[in-house]
């Protein structure tokens, strides 16, 4: 049976570590909080009596803590001197890169195997084992990251290197303009991952381009040829001025 040592049981450790305990492991839980290690007992962990403790008997050593020193001084004063040999550091944590890439470091001169798999997902996502993971690691140990990740996991990616599972992802979290659309020369290298920006840029183009859109209060109807018109104006109102592509238009009676 896989031992695992989960460290840090707050809102979305205490969850995570519970379906670990439903996937058939046995589960060495820790944290400061002494309900918080009860409500793990509760859910399937046993408790162990130190982070020393869990981390000397696992196969797997999973951590979930608030801030990169957090993470950083565990590693250091109590993962790192108590590990057996061969066992698999994982820091589920969000944090920053620097410290991600410290303890990826630290890890590496003692001889282990790590990742950083920082999650995607709310508490509920936690407690229903359906959270995303992004992991920084080597290629080569991806498989056994995802296989410990599985129990918690709806998908795991490996997002590259040491620290690229904190490093911002913009072309997976930002949307892209339509791959087939042609490059502009006064569009910047940017706006492909910045649709608002390249927008913009299109109604400065179109800007003096008069608006085929009748004022609201217009009855004609709107003309269908292909060419450029004038913009209708009802009778008593200032003519209205070139309006902007794709917004709407401006009523100034």
């Amino acid at each position: 049976m896989t031992t695992v040592a989960f460290i840090g049981l707050g809102n979305m450790g205490s969850g995570m570590a519970a379906n670990q305990a439903k996937a058939g492991r046995k589960v060495l839980a820790f944290d400061l909080s002494a309900d918080a290690v009860a409500r793990a007992v509760e859910n399937g962990c046993e408790a162990a009596t130190s982070a020393a403790d869990a981390i000397s008997q696992a196969d797997i050593v999973l951590t979930m803590l608030p801030a990169g020193k957090h993470v950083c001084g565990l590693y250091e004063n109590e993962v790192l001197p108590n590990a057996k040999s061969g066992a698999l550091l994982i820091d589920c944590s969000t944090i920053d890169v620097e410290s991600a890439k410290t303890v990826a470091n630290m890890c590496q001169e003692a001889g282990f195997n790590s990742a950083d798999a920082p999650v995607s997902g709310g508490t509920a996502a936690a407690d229903g084992g359906t959270l995303a993971f992004m992991v920084g690691c080597k290629e080569e140990n991806f498989t056994a990251v995802q296989e410990a990740l599985e129990p918690m996991s709806k998908a795991t990616l490996l997002a590259g290197g040491f620290g690229a599972g904190q490093a911002p992802q913009p072309a997976a979290s930002q949307p892209r303009l339509p791959a087939d659309r042609p490059f502009h020369p006064r569009f910047e290298s940017n706006d492909r991952f910045d649709p608002p920006r390249a927008t913009a840029r299109l109604h400065l183009k179109n800007r003096h381009r008069p608006s085929k859109i009748p004022h609201p209060a217009d009855p004609r109807p709107v003309p269908h040829d292909n060419h450029e018109t004038t913009p209708l104006t009802p009778p008593g109102c200032a003519p209205l001025p070139p309006a902007r592509r794709f917004s709407p238009p401006h009523q100034l009676c």
